[in-house]
């Protein structure tokens, strides 16, 4: 379309145009190609300014994954970190469940590892761009203090995209605790601290409404574990325990802590490990009656059900640890504090 034709369409006007009308014509579509223009070089900034605040001034893990940078690391197994012989010290991830103990086990890993990167809610990106999380999961290479492997922690499931982006073999780590107690002690911890759940507690509400109205800030341990919520109960449960088993490294259990100490040091060699129980119940906390405690139970069938299997899995472990004894120090512990 040339411009009298533009013209035309745009002024529905049958007169025959003039020079000046052509000129006027061509100076509007200049000022509509400068301003189109400027709009480009805005969406372009803005485009850039969302990438820095996204990914720094660094490659994004669409393009490290293109590259073979990420992605394809997997968790050592049990069986395999029994025999480790030789292996850099990897990263681990620390799947910390509420009100197990983990707070405590967060302590000793800080002692051990140069650096510890934290989940901000479920994610850890932002604040670390990729190409800093590339640089933390590096295997060292030395016996200099510097190139101390890092842990990864926080409120996260197994789904979380850390899992997704390791590229090197990790170790990943748990602790699990009798589902009743947890949500007991759940309820009870929150019942000291200011907050909504305060509030409603002060109000009246008792650890099975607690439950109930919670539920989705209170997931129960095997939810963690098989965030697909479409299987049926039975399914989801054994997928769970099957998850534990294959993508968790080793797990303890909150009632019996001293031996997630031994584990440290057996399996990852860790050098430092006492430690003293911290976020335990504040005095002055509310209490639940047998009675709530009996119909906690039928409500956490469920979990009760992936805490029995897991304990079982435990079990089996402890009688192969107990059968193992290592002649020689273990390899990673050169790499800790």
């Amino acid at each position: 379309m040339d411009v009298i034709e533009w013209l035309k369409l745009r002024t529905n006007d049958a007169r025959p145009f003039t020079s000046a009308d052509i000129k006027a014509v061509l100076s509007e579509v200049e000022w509509l190609r400068a301003e189109l223009a400027q709009a480009r070089e805005e969406r372009d900034l803005a485009r850039d300014k969302i990438r820095r605040l996204q990914v720094g001034d660094g490659p994004t893990f669409d393009e490290l994954r293109k590259s073979g940078k990420i992605g394809g690391g997997a968790p050592y197994l049990f069986e395999e970190l029994v025999d480790i012989a030789r292996a850099p010290a990897p990263p681990v991830v620390f799947l910390h469940i509420p009100r197990t103990g983990g707070h405590s086990l967060n302590q000793i890993l800080k002692r051990n590892y140069k650096v510890r990167a934290t989940s901000y809610g479920a994610s850890f990106f932002p604040p670390y761009f990729p190409r800093q999380f590339l640089s933390l999961v590096q295997p060292p290479e030395t016996e200099d203090d510097r190139d101390r492997p890092a842990f990864f922690g926080g409120h996260i499931d197994i789904a979380n995209e850390i899992f997704d982006y390791m590229p090197v073999r990790y170790v990943a780590i748990t602790i699990l605790r009798d589902p009743v107690k947890r949500i007991i002690s759940h309820y009870r911890f929150n019942s000291t601290k200011a907050s909504i759940f305060q509030d409603a507690i002060q109000s009246g509400l008792d650890v099975l409404g607690y439950l109930e109205r919670f539920r989705a800030a209170v997931p129960q341990q095997y939810e963690l574990f098989s965030p697909n919520s479409a299987l049926p109960s039975a399914a989801r449960v054994k997928f769970a325990l099957d998850k534990l088993e294959r993508a968790i490294s080793f797990f303890g259990l909150q009632e019996d802590y001293d031996k997630l100490l031994t584990m440290l040091e057996a399996l990852l060699g860790l050098s430092d490990v006492p430690h003293k129980r911290l976020n335990e119940l504040p005095p002055g906390s509310v209490e639940v009656t047998p009675q709530q405690e009996e119909d906690l139970r039928s409500l956490l069938q469920d979990d009760i059900a992936f805490y029995d299997g897991a304990k079982a899995i435990y079990e089996r472990r402890m009688q192969v640890l107990k059968a193992k004894s290592r002649l020689h120090p273990h390899p990673w512990t050169r790499f800790y504090a």
